[in-house]
């Protein structure tokens, strides 16, 4: 049993403390073990609210860090990484591969900067491509099964047989299950009850993507106002993604608006606790006055920032722009 205050977390301010233990949370245990939304109400009618709000974030990411056990160099060189392609040759160029396994991918743009194209394409090319089932949560009502077919049927192009087009098109689309959520209370318990479907049968399971289009469009309504909870609904959000990427090795990709930063700059939206959950960050933009979409890293393990990739939106999914070029830190 190891007591907060021994932890050593800067965060953890004697009224923090206080507020904590005034909750029956004197542990990491207790912490790990208590409802969170419950601890965050307390805390909202506290002038430590905001105090509290990164103490939660930071212990987040302690426990996070700590939950894998103890690995040398060696052992995580030998540890297969796994990538799931999006079938954009620029992109997966890009990412050395495509989306990363066991991880979560950010994509972050203004409206119509190709988040859900990208979305959609990923969902086509894993059903269709690697045989594999997707699970697709549309938050905002964008997802189109129409767009998806017609990506499938570029993909397909080259089968001759007619018939054999047909069975491939109508086999990836049923690869492909559509969720409909426009509130975070359903997101959250849907999330939940899948974690608690493949613990039982993880070993005979297809799933390698879920879709989350978008996290934001749910999250932001319930942060600040009169929802006391919304910090503590979002971590929670968080914490389930991050398990679920984690322990079942899915590849979760997730959508992400913009709010203005330093000098009118987009940056992503959410604020500073979410910033810790996506581990790789992609902004995405689009030049009006041409038919170019761009691509470049915010934040992966691996990558420079200062690289991007260039594609096209296309009637049959994306088209690689040859060539990615360096732009400026």
């Amino acid at each position: 049993m190891v007591l907060l205050r021994n932890l050593g977390l800067s965060s953890l301010t004697p009224s923090v403390l206080e507020l904590f233990a005034a909750q029956g949370i004197l542990t990491a245990e207790d912490f790990v073990a208590h409802e969170l939304h419950k601890v965050s109400a307390a805390a909202g009618q506290r002038s430590e609210s905001s105090e509290f709000k990164e103490a939660v974030a930071e212990l987040l990411s302690y426990l996070e860090n700590r939950q894998g056990g103890w690995c040398n160099g060696f052992e995580l060189s030998q540890k297969e990484v796994r990538y799931l392609p999006l079938g954009c040759e620029s992109i997966d160029n890009l990412l050395r591969g495509g989306m990363q396994e066991g991880t979560i991918t950010e994509l972050v743009g203004v409206s119509s900067t190709g988040k859900t194209q990208m979305c959609m394409q990923a969902a086509a090319h894993a059903a269709y491509k690697l045989r594999c089932s997707v699970i697709y949560i549309d938050t905002c009502g964008a997802f189109s099964a129409q767009r998806i077919a017609h990506m499938l049927g570029g993909m397909l192009g080259s089968l001759v047989q007619v018939e054999e087009q047909r069975d491939g098109l109508t086999l990836a689309m049923k690869s492909i299950q559509r969720r409909a959520y426009f509130d975070i209370f359903s997101v959250l318990a849907f999330l939940q009850d899948l974690h608690t479907t493949l613990q039982a049968c993880a070993e005979h399971s297809s799933l390698r993507l879920l879709i989350i289009d978008s996290i934001s469009s749910v999250i932001s309504p319930v942060l600040g106002g009169n929802h006391s909870q919304g910090h503590a609904l979002m971590i929670s959000v968080g914490q389930i993604l991050k398990k679920l990427a984690t322990t079942y090795k899915l590849a979760v990709l997730i959508t992400n608006h913009t709010v203005a930063g330093d000098g009118g700059q987009p940056k992503p939206a959410l604020g500073g606790s979410w910033k810790s959950v996506p581990h790789t960050r992609l902004m995405l933009s689009h030049d009006s006055s041409n038919d170019v979409y761009t691509i470049s890293s915010l934040k992966h393990t691996s990558l420079s920032c200062t690289k991007q990739a260039a594609f096209r939106v296309g009637r049959a999914g994306l088209d690689s722009v040859v060539g990615a070029r360096r732009i400026s830190e």
